[in-house]
Order: C-alpha cells, then structure tokens, then sequence
C-alpha cells in the first residue's frame, strides 16, 4: 500500500471518528440519541430492507414458475389436440376413402346389371 493511501485511510478513520465522537459529545443525533444508536438503527432498517427484498424476489420467483408451468401445460394441450386433429384427419381420410370404394362398386355392379 502507498503511502498516499496509508494516509488517505487513516484521514478517513481519524474523520469518521471525530465525527462520531462530536455526535456522541453533543448527546444528540436527531430523534436517535447518539450516533451509535442511530448506527443501530440504520442496521434495523437495513436488515428488514433486505428481509423484505428477499421475500418480495421469492414472489416474484413464485409468479415467473407458474407462468412457465402455465405456458408448458397449454402448450402440452395444444400438442395433445394437434394429435387428435391428426387422428380425426386420419380417421376422415380412411372414411372418405371407404365411402369412395363403396360407392364406385356400388356404381360399378349397378352399371354391371344394366348391361
């Protein structure tokens, strides 16, 4: 390390210090008392701050699942009623075929009497 920075550091020590102190000597930080407890204070709201956070990402996280889940199963739906489309094609198809080789016989065997 430097000395520049050695210097720089411990003026910022020797600041935060004095400052402390003169809040601590003054007997009054605001609605807080003392500096250490405004500091105590500060780590309440920041501990509750980052509680909070955390449960509102949980949510979130909550909410981005069932969405996945959600588009999955429609997707899956859909995949499932593509399948019975093909199959109901398929099942007209074999109708439409049948229904087509049953009547050209019957023609067939009609025009055969006529004869």
């Amino acid at each position: 390390m430097s000395s520049a920075t050695a210097m720089n550091g411990a003026a910022t020590e020797a600041a935060f210090d004095a400052i402390t102190r003169a809040f601590d000597t003054a007997g009054s930080f605001g609605s807080f008392g003392s500096m250490a407890s405004a500091t105590e204070k500060a780590k309440e709201a920041g501990s509750s701050w980052i509680e909070q956070s955390k449960a509102l990402t949980l949510l979130a996280l909550d909410a981005f699942d069932s969405g996945i889940n959600a588009y999955v199963e429609f997707t899956r739906g859909l995949a499932a009623a593509a399948r019975m489309a093909d199959r109901a094609m398929g099942a007209a198809e074999d109708n439409a075929n049948l229904v087509s080789e049953m009547a050209a016989a019957y023609s067939s065997a009609a025009r055969d009497l006529i004869k």
